[in-house]
């Protein structure tokens, strides 16, 4: 597309324009128009959002500023942000050993997980755990061993709550603290709001922590599942600038309340695909907070 093209943009439903790339651009800097607002890309035969096209993205970049702000040092020192092995110390500073009896009895459990209208099973209770941290089952699946009566929901039962995992790491052997010592991205707490919008639907929300594998995010539906892949728009900080990734849902936090599309889920997001200057902002964000703490 040429710059001299005009688009129509949609404001709360209302088609104005054409409009040149150039004038939009100056309209949102008026904020005669948001970022919410919808343009018609002609190439995809469709409306996207502001924030979403190539041509107003590209005017918009130009008045970025090439030097930091006068005062401040540009960082020469880069601690680069990778795979954070989990320390067997530091995890058991503050936790409550398990005894003898109780590590016997929990890892000689077998369960069966019910997914849909499948049962799968038996797993020991350590398999269990890893399907867990790897995003293969969910908290809101259902799980049954023999001693119970009825299925229930992992989130439902303690010793497949955080805290009771982490116990396992005062158990002597070394088999076991492999299959726990996975590595993670350290997350850093990041608040802000964002927009995301699976192809149909437009959804607003903010997000609870970041990192450079992805984020936990707080939406207003209830009804997208882990697997589903979303366009986020995540709103600008002082610590990282606004900035658009797909993502795919690899977890959603259950609860009982969950009724209709208006209640707020906690959902885990990871990034597909994000720019190197994001990801930069992001390193040093947690690079930031790790320094602090």
């Amino acid at each position: 597309m040429s710059e001299s093209q005009k688009f129509y943009i949609s404001i709360k439903g209302l088609q104005n324009g054409p409009y040149t790339v150039e004038h939009i651009a100056e309209m949102l800097q008026s904020r005669a128009i948001n970022i919410t607002d919808f343009i018609y890309n002609p190439i995809k035969s469709d409306w996207e959002l502001l924030i979403e096209n190539h041509e107003l993205k590209s005017v918009l970049l130009k008045e970025k500023p090439v030097m930091p702000p006068s005062g401040i040092a540009k960082n020469s020192e880069k601690i680069i942000n990778k795979e954070v092995e989990v320390n067997r110390q530091e995890v058991l500073a503050d936790i409550k050993p398990l005894s003898d009896s109780e590590a016997k009895q929990r890892l000689a459990q077998q369960w069966h997980i019910n997914k849909g209208e499948k049962i799968f099973g038996p797993f020991k209770y350590l398999e269990v755990v890893k399907l867990l941290k790897d995003n293969d089952i969910f908290d809101f699946d259902f799980v049954k061993h023999g001693g119970m009566e009825s299925w229930e929901r992992l989130a439902e039962i303690d010793v497949f709550q955080d805290e009771e995992i982490n116990r396992l790491f005062t158990i002597k052997d070394t088999e076991i603290f492999k299959t726990l010592n996975t590595r993670y991205y350290v997350r850093a707490d990041y608040k802000t709001g964002i927009i995301a919008h699976d192809n149909e639907k437009v959804f607003q929300g903010k997000t609870l922590d970041l990192s450079l594998k992805g984020a936990a995010v707080v939406i207003k539906n209830a009804m997208l599942v882990p697997g589903q892949k979303i366009n986020v728009f995540f709103k600008a900080t002082a610590d990282v600038p606004a900035f658009k990734a797909e993502c795919e849902i690899v977890n959603k936090r259950y609860s009982e309340s969950l009724i209709t599309q208006a209640d707020e889920v906690v959902y885990g997001l990871r990034f597909d695909e994000i720019n190197t200057e994001i990801t930069e902002k992001i390193n040093n964000l947690t690079v930031g907070q790790i320094k602090a703490a």
